[in-house]
């Protein structure tokens, strides 16, 4: 239960848990938090390391800096606790296991408070604090009490290796993050640009700057903008995106030209900026010598065809549906840009499910007159837009339910019938209120 200040309940906010996702943002946090210090690396699973030695003075002193540090990151929204320690293992043990949101320890304090830490915050392997504890080992202090000698034989070699870095004996190393170069390029002109085939050209040529530098990466464009500075008033920006990564500057300037179609432009151009803002790995296939893949050359074509429709018609008029792993039939579904680059969720498969679904679902459930032999039994009888049907065969009940947390309460009993026309159904009867409706046809 989440409580605010004043007592009150809080609605909870669910998130699918995405380790690629959290992977991401802890890398863009480095990179946020280089500028306290040239080096910041990061320590799996949710921890970053920086290395303030010769920084601390640039921002007043270490507490002062750790301070700033806890700012930053809580006004990025991060719930975070950060040490200053000698090593990085002694930093990453002090925040994550004292409940302080800013400790700095001192040189001549670092044995006693380190001693007095769980076990845990070692980093060693689960099977091995497992066994600590069974031994009723379960601080730092108590294992540094054991003979240094007997611990590789009992509890394996590593456990040695991680006191001698937390306590400084052995050096560990931080590796950087380095932010990834900006792939853009720039193009001013002494006299303002007003001829369009001109601005053409010039796009052209940027563009196929922009893919020399992506191929050595191994990688395609996904999505890039224009920027048009003009002499007076404001930039004209425009993107293009694609749904397969490329590299090939025909098929990119394709949808460059359609973009800018349907995009004013200013009378006078003064400079030109083309930045790849996403990129992916190219996927390469092995041509073959008699055979064609039909199947692969139809889905190339057809994310061709997304793509100049997006680039005509905007992202937001091309839409495609997307599974969502709600057991509420009306909310499994949602539609968002067919250029959705979400790296996180794309080619992300749905588990697949035995029962059968209609393939026209109703915007909204219609309800129905529906006669039963008994109360809560089948349908042998439905009527439905003034037309009466018989039913022959019915499957069911199924029986779906709303999550706790979803107001209105849901919980149906739906049922699939045939009727003595041939005619699918997908009905469901309401147990709160005992009525029937029509939420889908077989058709």
């Amino acid at each position: 239960m989440l409580l605010d200040p004043a007592g009150r309940n809080l609605p909870a906010h669910y998130e699918p848990h995405d380790p690629e996702a959290d992977a991401v943002a802890l890398r863009q946090l480095a990179i946020d938090l280089q500028r306290f210090s040239p080096r910041v690396g990061i320590e799996e699973p949710d921890a970053l390391a920086l290395d303030i030695g010769g920084c601390a003075h640039l921002f007043g002193d270490e507490p002062l800096m750790a301070r700033q540090v806890w700012q930053a990151l809580h006004r990025l929204g991060c719930r975070a606790r950060v040490a200053v320690a000698d090593t990085i293992g002694a930093a990453w043990g002090i925040a994550r296991f004292t409940g302080e949101r800013v400790t700095i320890i001192a040189a001549e304090q670092t044995e006693r408070v380190l001693d007095a830490l769980p076990i845990e915050a070692l980093r060693l392997p689960e099977t091995t604090i497992n066994r600590l504890h069974r031994l009723d080992v379960r601080t730092i202090g108590c294992l540094r009490a054991l003979p240094r000698a007997s611990l590789p034989s009992r509890f394996g070699s590593e456990i040695v290796s991680r006191l001698d870095r937390m306590f400084g004996n052995v050096p560990e190393l931080l590796e950087p993050i380095r932010p990834a170069e900006p792939l853009e390029t720039r193009q001013a002109f002494e006299d303002p640009l007003s001829d369009r085939r001109t601005l053409e050209t010039v796009l052209r040529r940027m563009l196929a700057e922009l893919v020399e530098q992506v191929r050595p990466r191994q990688e395609g464009i996904q999505r890039l903008v224009c920027r048009l500075e003009p002499e007076q008033g404001e930039a004209v920006e425009l993107s293009i995106g694609v749904s397969r990564p490329g590299d090939a500057v025909a098929n990119l300037w394709e949808l460059f030209a359609l973009r800018l179609e349907r995009t004013p432009l200013p009378e006078e151009i003064a400079a030109v900026r083309l930045r790849v803002v996403a990129t992916a790995p190219l996927s390469r296939h092995q041509p073959e010598l008699y055979a064609r893949d039909a199947s692969r050359d139809a889905g190339l074509e057809f994310d061709r065809l997304l793509d100049r429709l997006s680039s005509r018609l905007g992202s937001d008029a091309v839409l495609r549906p997307r599974l969502v792993p709600d057991a509420q039939p009306e909310h499994a579904c949602r539609f968002e840009p067919a250029l959705e680059n979400d790296s996180a969720r794309q080619d992300q498969p749905m588990r697949s499910t035995r029962l059968p679904r209609p393939l026209h679902l109703l915007i909204e459930p219609a309800a129905v007159e529906v006669v039963s032999v008994v109360p809560d039994g089948p349908p042998v009888r439905l009527r439905w837009r003034n037309h009466s049907h018989v039913v022959r065969f019915a499957w069911g009940p199924e029986r779906i339910a709303a999550g706790w947390w979803r107001s209105p309460h849901v919980e149906r009993d739906y049922y699939r019938v045939e009727t003595d026309d041939g005619r699918r159904f997908w009905l469901y009867r309401e147990e709160t209120a005992s009525r029937w409706y029509l939420h889908g046809t077989f058709e």
